[in-house]
């Protein structure tokens, strides 16, 4: 082979390295390069979903309305990969994503295992939209953002509302919390707590968290509930980050606890939790952030015009819906839950009305 032949042949070795990019600690996986498709109104879109896992009810909720809304709506195919909390298989299932060819994806809370990967790049690369579900990794197309802080502090207002209206709270020495978190689940659980525990601190002098507990779904609410009452026979008020552990706490102390002041408040305000308090349970009230259902509408209606080629707002934030027995069956209708009737309020609210607040749109605080 000549010398020119040999220089010939390592150029075109060089270049098509260059052009099939060399896989490094930033830029592992699958590389596929395809332009952004622009879609007409009507046209088949492929849409992935991917979750960290589906064992509370709100999430059961926004994965059925977003399969349900996405194709009458915008006639989207959606799948759904539950990745259960591991980032290895989610790294595995947004290659896949590139791979099949989707139009879009919709990210629960990546991981910094997988931000780092360099996934969003290649997801970009590959032609693919990107929405993101309460982390900004900086070069999504949308961020589903949660107003987590503010919903924490609200959750917190929401007892001190409760403590006002009952004369035996009122008056007590010292009222005892018991907090539901999940660091692992990352900023998203550690601002709720941090908002719950900072307005105690500031607005209930007489508020003392006893026990905080780490509580993600209905058996370790169940579990933690039952230790927090073992170790506090006299607690007076559990606050979860989320409705799962707030629904395991209520079934272990339902029958239990007698104290008609004894009250459980979450945040996520799904129907499942509505019910309880409808029935008599003894969550007291939530704090939604637009609940499963319009959560999965207000994704794709800020989200899929921009495969339409039209512009979108990049960030938007779920309002927060202070639901109470106030405005229990008012707000149930308002978070779409259109199976709920007034008929299925099977208690006398009036005596336990406390706080009658409005919806509150978070937008205004971030932008």
């Amino acid at each position: 082979m000549t010398k020119k032949m040999i220089c010939g042949f390592l150029v075109f070795v060089l270049l098509s390295l260059s052009f099939m990019g060399c896989p490094g600690d930033d830029a592992r996986g699958t590389n596929v390069s395809r332009e952004f498709k622009v879609f007409n109104e009507g046209d088949p879109i492929k849409f992935a979903f991917v979750f960290f896992g589906f064992v509370v009810d709100i999430h059961v909720a926004l994965r059925d309305e977003l399969i349900r809304y996405g194709k009458e709506k915008y006639n989207a195919d959606v799948s759904v990969y539950d990745y259960r909390g591991d980032p290895t298989i989610m790294l595995q299932m947004l290659d896949n994503v590139i791979i099949q060819g989707y139009d879009a994806v919709f990210i629960s809370c990546i991981t910094g295992t997988a931000e780092n990967s360099g996934i969003m790049q290649r997801l970009r690369d590959a032609g693919v939209r990107t929405s993101m579900y309460c982390v900004d990794t900086g070069n999504q197309d949308f961020l589903q953002g949660l107003p987590a802080y503010d919903a924490g502090t609200m959750l917190a207002q929401m007892s001190h509302m409760w403590i006002q209206s009952r004369p035996n709270l009122r008056n007590k020495a010292t009222i005892k919390f018991g907090l539901f978190g999940n660091p692992a689940e990352g900023i998203n659980a550690l601002d709720r707590i941090r908002g719950m525990r900072e307005y105690i601190a500031e607005n209930i002098p007489s508020g003392e968290v006893v026990m905080e507990l780490v509580g993600f779904d209905p058996q370790a609410g169940f579990d933690g509930a039952t230790n927090m009452i073992q170790a506090h026979p006299d607690l007076d008020i559990i606050l979860s980050y989320g409705d799962g552990a707030g629904v395991g706490a209520n079934e272990a102390l339902r029958t239990i606890v007698t104290n008609n002041d004894f009250a459980i408040f979450t945040i996520d305000g799904s129907e499942q939790v509505l019910r309880i308090m409808a029935t008599g349970g003894l969550i007291r009230g939530s704090v939604a952030m637009g609940g499963g259902v319009n959560q999965a509408r207000e994704l794709l209606d800020n989200f899929m015009p921009i495969l339409y080629g039209k512009p979108i707002e990049p960030v938007y934030y779920f309002w927060l819906w202070p639901v109470t027995y106030d405005n229990i069956y008012r707000f149930s209708q308002g978070l779409g839950y259109s199976n709920f009737r007034e008929s299925d309020i099977t208690i006398d609210l009036e005596p336990l009305k406390y706080w009658d607040a409005e919806p509150f749109d978070t937008n205004s605080l971030y932008r």
